[in-house]
């Protein structure tokens, strides 16, 4: 999480002031804030945002299917444990609202 000067100041206007997520939220719009557009902040104030996948799929035919590797140097995990339950958590991580779990 940065401040703007990380990546300059935005131009146009502001939409969300006092943002207050959970962290559960999929979309920024189901975190409470003040009403859209109603923001008394200036560009001096924008937040910047670094986001990396640190899941992903892989030796699959399609992009939503594969073994599943971890972190930045895209190691595999051990399967003994893992059930629906995670493979959920990871499909939701990867953008998919559905799993199949084999």
């Amino acid at each position: 999480l940065y401040t703007y000067t990380r990546y300059g100041a935005g131009t146009g206007q502001i939409w969300l002031n006092n943002l207050s997520c959970n962290g559960t939220e999929s979309r920024l719009d189901e975190c409470p804030s003040l009403t859209w557009g109603a923001s008394s902040c200036s560009h001096s104030q924008d937040v910047g945002i670094d986001c990396r996948q640190t899941v992903r799929l892989d030796g699959g035919r399609y992009i939503s299917e594969g073994y599943v590797q971890l972190g930045n140097d895209w190691n595999t995990i051990c399967g003994y444990g893992f059930n629906g339950n995670e493979a959920r958590v990871v499909c939701r991580n990867l953008g998919f609202n559905v799993t199949y779990w084999y």
